[in-house]
């Protein structure tokens, strides 16, 4: 992120201040409310706060272990990098598109570009009104963590939408970014030079809550099985014990739930501008309980947009009938 000194000071002067404040409650009710209560926002620290919330750093570890768990996610991340990220001519494999069997370096190597390809046709859509995601090194950052996860999660893969859960992620970590005061100091986690490691530990431990929303499902029940028994319980159950009304209105329409999946899948990024968004998910990951919030919001969602409707209809009508 781009500062002058001056702003680099009072930034990590904040983080001080708000670690203090935040982290030192073992408990971490403090930090909990601030973050249901949408009071993070004013805290260069939300990017931590994530990692406790999502269960990346322990809640009640020390400073020193959080620096050090950091470190190694850091260096293994790096290790995952040299280990997918290979191209057969710099190990001197001859190309012969003759021998693109199994066991060639070179189909594995097209393979990749593949992937790499899928990826960055979704990231070069992503938030096109932020110049943040117009820089050629971010979208480098999204491809190789996207590429990375793919590559460790064969059974997963990628997914479009995963890019839009990792955004987020990558925009607060840049925001948040300073060089750190000392190698043992709270703004070693907000080291600059570790913005896409970071990036990479945050999203892993989001993927660990959300994965089961991209995955294809087997059986003929429903092409992703996962999701739909989500949205079929927001749908036949919270929504119909908390507006029957709506719920009614909605059945008569003959809908499916699959309208619910993008809400779900990338948790509303698309549904609010992209601060709005780390507000609404510093409040679902605080709640926790395997991100059952989204479940809860998406019924709101529903009756407000229900509310502005009627709105939008009392309002036309009325000035119909006073001209």
């Amino acid at each position: 992120m781009d500062q002058s000194h001056d702003e680099e000071i009072e930034l990590v002067q904040q983080i001080e201040k708000q670690y203090q404040r935040l982290f030192r409650d073992t408990r971490g009710t403090l930090l909990k409310s601030e973050a249901l209560h949408c009071r993070l926002q004013f805290a260069p620290i939300r990017s931590l706060a994530w990692m406790v919330f999502l269960g990346a750093l322990e809640k009640n570890d020390s400073l020193e272990n959080w620096i050090q768990t950091t470190r190694n996610e850091h260096s293994n991340y790096e290790m995952l990098v040299q280990k997918h990220n290979i191209n057969p001519r710099n190990a001197g494999v001859e190309f012969n598109p003759l021998a693109l069997d199994d066991n060639s370096p070179w189909k594995l190597f097209f393979e990749d570009e593949e992937l790499r390809k899928v990826i960055m046709q979704d990231i070069d859509r992503c938030y096109p009104e932020y110049e943040f995601f117009q820089r050629d090194d971010v979208k480098e950052i999204m491809l190789m963590v996207l590429f990375i996860y793919a590559k460790e999660y064969p059974e997963t893969r990628y997914k479009q939408g995963m890019h839009e859960l990792l955004a987020p992620i990558l925009y607060l970590l840049d925001q948040e970014s300073v060089v750190p005061v000392s190698d043992d100091h709270v703004t070693a986690l907000f080291n600059e030079e570790n913005i896409e490691a970071s990036s990479w530990f945050i999203f892993r431990h989001l993927m660990s809550y959300t994965n089961s929303w991209f995955e294809h499902s087997n059986t003929n029940k429903s092409k992703f099985s996962d999701i739909m028994e989500r949205c079929d319980r927001i749908q036949n159950q919270l929504m119909r014990d908390s507006d029957p009304s709506l719920f009614t209105y909605l059945q008569g329409l003959d809908l499916t739930q699959v309208y619910l999946l993008r809400w779900i899948r990338i948790m509303f990024g698309r549904e609010l501008n992209l601060e709005k968004t780390l507000i609404l998910w510093d409040s679902i990951f605080a709640y926790g309980n395997n991100l059952v919030l989204v479940d809860y919001i998406a019924v709101t969602f529903h009756i407000v947009i229900r509310d502005l409707r009627i709105c939008f209809y009392y309002v036309y009508y009325s000035n119909i009938s006073s001209t």
